[in-house]
């Protein structure tokens, strides 16, 4: 489904067997009106079994915040049976509709948000501090004074 809107965050996979061919980037407005192919992803590999591995890595790398995308529907059919054994013709997603369009609620993921949140604010804090060291604080006149008095004995 179309899905026009600002990209707020956009982070490609990369890697050996891994090319994106695309012309987003961050602060991008997509209009109404646009091809809705907006990334293509393209994998090799040596066999089969390799370029759905490395698909599957680089979905789950590809992040794409502010307008919604296909890469959980891309991911549902890298983990399709059917697909991975090769059992599959025009009427493939006719024939999985079911699992390529489940809604999967993660029980966990409110926790999973959560803690990520702590984690990134953690980070932050941790960044400022260090940022700050750079600042040192002045010293006193007498401090400054007595340390030098006692290098002149």
């Amino acid at each position: 489904m179309p899905s026009p809107g600002k990209i707020y965050k956009i982070s490609e996979p990369l890697g050996l067997g891994v090319r994106t061919d695309g012309y987003v980037y961050e602060g991008y407005e997509i209009p109404i009106y646009y091809d809705p192919m907006i990334s293509k992803l393209i994998i090799w590999g040596k066999n089969r079994d390799e370029a759905i591995n490395r698909m599957r890595r680089a979905l789950y790398e590809y992040k794409i915040t502010g307008i919604k995308t296909s890469i959980k529907y891309l991911e549902r059919i890298m983990s399709n049976k059917n697909f991975i054994e090769g059992n599959y013709d025009t009427h493939f997603i006719e024939n999985n509709h079911d699992q390529l369009m489940e809604n999967t609620n993660c029980d966990e993921c409110s926790d999973m948000v959560i803690v990520a949140a702590f984690i990134d604010y953690l980070q932050k804090i941790s960044s400022s501090q260090e940022s700050t060291k750079d600042f040192a604080l002045p010293q006193s006149r007498w401090k400054k004074n007595t340390l030098h008095q006692s290098f002149l004995k």
